[in-house]
């Protein structure tokens, strides 16, 4: 695993755009701060292998309108997609063990799919700030 300008590298290609990079092969980790205001992403699909995204790894990704996490995910950090305000929906999956604080802060439009039937007890009280919809027990194999 390799470290580039606080980019983390994977297992697997990650896809900006439509377009597939292989910016974070071989890496388990988004890091903190890796695509902070990077306001030309406008979707993502995070490469399965990848445990944990970092504290402000998408803050101000204001064209972010679709993410795609994987299984592996363990982890999601503080302020992860602070300020995402085109982000519309996102599915959390089952494997998401904890979600640190105001991670999706001013994300306005947004609504949150999970996989999990509850709110983890692990996941930090405010993960969810701004009170977004959450739909609890998501399949997201069954939303085609």
């Amino acid at each position: 695993m390799t470290t580039t300008n606080n980019k983390t590298k994977i297992n697997g290609a990650l896809v900006i755009n439509g377009k597939t990079s292989d910016m974070l092969y071989g890496a388990t980790s988004i890091g903190n701060g890796a695509f902070f205001e990077h306001i030309e992403i406008k979707s993502i699909s995070i490469p399965n292998g990848v445990k944990s995204i970092g504290n402000m790894a998408f803050r101000s990704c204001t064209n972010l309108a679709n993410i795609t996490i994987p299984n592996s995910v363990v982890e999601i950090g503080a302020f992860a997609f602070h300020r995402c305000t085109s982000l519309n929906s996102i599915t959390i999956p089952a494997s998401v063990t904890t979600i640190a604080g105001w991670a999706f802060l001013d994300c306005d439009n947004l609504t949150i799919y999970v996989e999990a039937e509850t709110q983890p007890e692990t996941w930090e009280e405010n993960w969810n700030p701004n009170n977004r919809p959450v739909i609890w027990g998501h399949n997201s194999v069954d939303s085609g």
